[in-house]
């Protein structure tokens, strides 16, 4: 869920100038608190040498169950301002139809019930991402798999929301029978894909990431260089916000009682994902389920690790090994971070109360 802490500053799929209130508040993000723009006083050196000023706009709405929010850095234009705003809501509205579980008529869901062994031709977009999903799986040994999905579902966190019985041994195996993204072929040449098993797609660990770097792509297009993209807790920063200054961003305390600042970063030309397992998860008899789902057991991760941040060139990377690492746990996940030198930064449960580390590639990112 995303909620500004000023009401007053959140509107559907509107445009305007940051204003001095929204600037001092905070924005909650799903794992994330992203702290506001600059005042539109505020100048770079081109400014003072006379050219317009510049403001940060904002661009948002809901989408994928959730919202985006956009704050591009630009000189007052209307028509650029609108054009932007058609062009981001027409473009993340595509990404959904293409890659949504809830809808039955998207690809993916049209995927999932199509005959096995049997070529199924897909847009480029999904053929990206799943892709770029696959060489996750492969490069983590299967830590990473979007055929989780039947597991995902028999837990209750799918489109069916959760079961009537905790699934047992028995059918855990019979669904475990459904997922390896060994299953999953991909031709590129014919941008289509195949199953030898009956499994079950579920993108929703990559898709909003995508839709992320779909937006910056858009964005960085139409000349726009300074911007924040969010859509659904996954980010991509890139350039400044006026006065040259980074965009600050916060990784959120992993309590359920309240949502505080754990660790404050500063960010641009990357994306930026979290994943964690104190939000998206329910009880039952007393035991607690999260929603990221162990592929080799076929059941929800139980381990110390309650939270991943993760950097990379993309927001869909990032968004996948945030949940690769969940999966994975502090150590075996610190361990891979390292050994492939990736920006990452796990918070853990300790008898001591939550505990953190970076790798040093992260550790460029940190403010305090």
């Amino acid at each position: 869920m995303i909620s500004e802490v000023n009401e007053e500053s959140m509107f559907m799929f509107s445009i305007k100038p940051a204003t001095m209130t929204m600037l001092k508040s905070i924005v909650v993000l799903a794992g994330l608190f992203i702290s506001g723009c600059d005042s539109n006083s505020d100048t770079n050196d081109s400014e003072k040498n006379g050219t317009a000023l510049t403001s940060v706009y904002e661009i948002s709405g809901p989408i994928m169950g959730s919202s985006y929010h956009i704050k591009v850095v630009l000189t007052p234009d209307k028509q650029l301002l609108e054009n932007l705003r058609v062009s981001v809501s027409d473009a993340l509205i595509r990404v959904d139809r293409l890659m949504s579980t809830y809808k039955s008529d998207s690809e993916i869901s049209r995927f999932n019930v199509s005959p096995q062994n049997e070529w199924f031709p897909v847009s480029p977009e999904t053929f990206e991402v799943i892709a770029l999903g696959q060489s996750i799986s492969l490069s983590s040994e299967g830590y990473y798999d979007m055929t989780v999905g039947p597991l995902v579902n028999s837990w209750g966190f799918g489109p069916t929301g959760k079961p009537v019985k905790i699934p047992d041994e028995g059918q855990l195996q019979k669904v475990m029978s459904r997922v390896g993204f060994n299953f999953l072929k991909l031709d590129a040449k014919l941008s289509a894909i195949s199953k030898t098993a009956d499994i079950y797609l579920d993108l929703s660990s990559i898709a909003k990431g995508y839709a992320v770097d779909v937006v910056a792509n858009l964005l960085e297009q139409q000349g726009v260089k300074n911007y924040l993209v969010e859509v659904g807790g996954e980010i991509r920063a890139n350039g400044y916000k006026p006065g040259n200054e980074s965009w600050r961003l916060a990784i959120e305390s992993p309590t359920v009682e309240q949502r505080s600042v754990f660790k404050v970063i500063e960010l641009t030309n990357a994306g930026l994902a979290t994943s964690g397992d104190y939000r998206n998860y329910y009880e039952d008899n007393g035991i607690r389920y999260s929603h990221t789902i162990d592929p080799f057991t076929g059941k929800p991760v139980q381990h110390q690790l309650t939270s991943v941040s993760v950097v990379r060139p993309t927001s869909a990377e990032a968004d996948a090994m945030a949940t690769m690492f969940m999966v994975m746990g502090t150590e075996r996940g610190y361990q891979f971070a390292v050994e492939n030198s990736i920006a990452a930064y796990f918070i853990f449960r300790s008898d001591s109360g939550f505990q953190s580390k970076s790798t040093l590639q992260f550790e460029q990112y940190l403010t305090q």
